[in-house]
Parts: C-alpha cells; sequence; structure tokens
C-alpha cells in the first residue's frame, strides 16, 4: 500500500477505513465474510479485501449494509445456498464437470477427453517426472472446491487429470502458465 503522501509510515501504524466499498464471501472459507475497503489517505489501487472480524468500523459496516438493497443476513443465506448448490453434485463426471464450471469462467469446463479412472493421477505418468509437462489443455471443477487440470506430457501419449494444487507445489509456472492464456479478469460486480 504506497499512501498518496510521502510521509514515512512506521511499521505499528493503524490504517483508518474511509469506506466499505464491496462484499464477498472468502474465497478460502465460505463461512466468512470479507468486505473490500478503501482506507483513508491511499488511493483505490491500495484496496484490499479484509475478513470481516478484521474491520472494527462498525458504524461504518451498519451504513453499508443499511445501503445494500438487501440486508448482511440475507446476503449470507443467499451466498450460502449457492455454495451448497455448487458442492452438491456428484464427482468426476463431464456432466458435472461443465454444470461446476467456476463461475462460469470458460477456462473451467468440461474435460477435452474422456475421464478413466486410470487417467485420475496424484503423480506424472510412469518415465516422466513433474518437469515433463508440456502444457496444461483444461482446468475443470471436480465438486468439492477440487480442480483438476488435463495435462499433456512430453513423454506420454494420453492426458491425464492431477488437482492442481499438486501442480501449485511441483511445477508453478505451467499452472501460471495457463492461467495467463486463458483468464479474463472483470471487475467485482458490486464495483460495477
Amino acid at each position: 500500500m504506497t499512501p498518496k503522501s510521502k510521509n514515512k509510515i512506521s511499521d505499528d501504524e493503524v490504517y483508518e477505513v474511509e469506506a466499505l466499498v464491496g462484499h464477498r464471501l472468502s474465497e478460502t472459507n465460505n463461512k466468512v465474510l470479507e468486505y473490500l475497503i478503501k482506507w483513508k489517505n491511499y488511493d483505490s489501487d491500495s484496496n484490499t479485501w479484509e475478513r470481516e472480524k478484521n474491520v472494527f468500523a462498525h458504524g461504518l459496516i451498519n451504513e453499508y449494509w443499511n445501503k445494500q438493497p438487501y440486508s448482511r443476513s440475507d446476503f449470507l443465506k443467499t451466498e450460502k445456498k449457492k455454495t451448497v448448490k455448487k458442492t452438491s453434485h456428484s464427482p468426476v463426471t463431464p456432466d458435472s464437470t461443465q454444470e461446476n464450471a467456476h463461475n462460469g469462467n470458460p477456462s473451467l469446463q468440461t474435460p477435452k477427453t474422456p475421464i478413466t479412472k486410470a487417467q485420475l493421477s496424484a503423480a506424472p505418468p510412469k518415465k516422466n517426472g513433474w518437469d515433463d509437462i508440456e502444457y496444461i489443455t483444461n482446468i475443470f471443477h471436480c465438486g468439492n472446491d477440487i480442480l483438476f487440470a488435463e495435462i499433456v506430457w512430453k513423454n506420454h501419449k494420453e492426458a491425464t487429470f492431477i488437482p492442481t494444487r499438486l501442480i501449485r507445489k511441483y511445477n508453478p509456472l505451467k499452472l501460471i502458465e495457463f492461467y495467463e492464456n486463458n483468464i479474463v479478469f472483470s471487475p467485482p460486480s458490486s464495483l460495477v
């Protein structure tokens, strides 16, 4: 965060909230409400998502929800219902992955090749290592917040499906390369 002024900031400075400009359920825990914070004396580029329990401006929180077309509790009920619907699908089938496409993201679609149990893996195919990933063709949602990558290997004819958490650990550059080529950014709907 860079302040508008060039005053030196101490490590233990308390930041003041100027306004709440958005809200969402946490991407890591769908039971946690987060607010998009506009910090006093900082540009909008410095806005950050903060957990509700870390926002001590209770008056601003009440004022924010009074301006919304629905209450805080209505938002939480609606979002929890959406989350239950997203994760209530059966495990990997081409039909369920299409329904589970993450927020309509076109890069998280039905696998390009039919999935067999043998293709689901937690390791590279024989005679291949994590560095032998040629490219990732697709990433799809598999219920229970698990993302699988459809991988083409340098020395293997068939694609395999590996959880993205493993690729993040062993060959993150291929995952970044896939997202750089496929992801589309748009502002949160609460800011439009």
